[in-house]
């Protein structure tokens, strides 16, 4: 912790973490931020090892990730994550990643909510909490992350490919884990389009448990690329994907 409320961790980029081009992976990005904030609220007593004292987990409703350049394999790089805000029953958890030189190859905003794994309800922002956790406002950083409608036209959209969840996309809350979810989805795309995104926004409305049926769709807007993740209906949104 080298300020008070910024939680630092420094990674190593294994060869899985980088693609074809020996270039850190999307999905890299997100699964590193997602174990540093992991860590940074077992820092403050509300981790995964404690959850059978706490009976609270940490669940995720959306991502922004701004990405500048990407780093090599067996590059060393550092992620800086900080709680910006608390609003009701929403945390904002901030990001910023760098390379071994300290150039900022990243910055992501992110919203979760807190939930009793006990009652299975999320839990509301009171003074507990507040004592609990330091709020850090930091420039360049806005979090506002707004709640995404449910509402789509699966007749307006292209049809991917579909698949069911396996036992190894399931994480310790029970359902696919948040990065399985980009990972599919790239599955479906291009490879020189894959290369190209620097922006990848990300709003989780339906959680996928294993052995669901998911059906991924496309939806082309300008330069950007929509991803829906359907049930096997076209009925439920599970997971909606902004790629730039």
């Amino acid at each position: 912790m080298s300020e008070l409320g910024i939680y630092e961790k420094e990674f190593e980029l294994y060869i899985n973490d980088v693609d074809k081009n020996n270039k850190m992976k999307l999905t890299t990005y997100l699964r590193l931020m997602q174990e540093a904030g992991a860590l940074h609220s077992q820092s403050n007593g509300y981790g995964a090892n404690n959850r059978h004292i706490t009976h609270k987990a940490w669940l995720v409703l959306s991502w922004k990730i701004n990405i500048f350049s990407k780093p090599n394999w067996n590059e060393k790089i550092k992620i800086k994550t900080w709680l910006a805000k608390m609003d009701k029953i929403y945390f904002y958890r901030d990001f910023e990643l760098s390379d071994c030189t300290g150039n900022i190859i990243a910055k992501a905003e992110s919203k979760w909510v807190m939930i009793d794994t006990v009652t299975k309800r999320v839990q509301k922002i009171d003074e507990k909490y507040k004592n609990e956790f330091i709020e850090v406002s930091i420039e360049g950083y806005d979090n506002n992350i707004k709640k995404l409608s449910s509402n789509f036209d699966a007749q307006s959209m292209k049809k991917i490919y579909s698949c069911k969840v396996q036992k190894r996309d399931v994480d310790t809350n029970n359902h696919m884990n948040n990065v399985i979810y980009l990972d599919l989805a790239l599955e479906g795309l291009e490879e020189k389009y894959i290369d190209d995104i620097s922006y990848v926004e990300i709003h989780y409305k339906t959680e996928c448990k294993y052995n669901d049926e998911i059906v991924f769709m496309e939806k082309n807007i300008g330069d950007a690329k929509e991803i829906y993740i359907l049930d096997e209906n076209k009925e439920m949104l599970h997971t909606y994907i902004l790629l730039k």
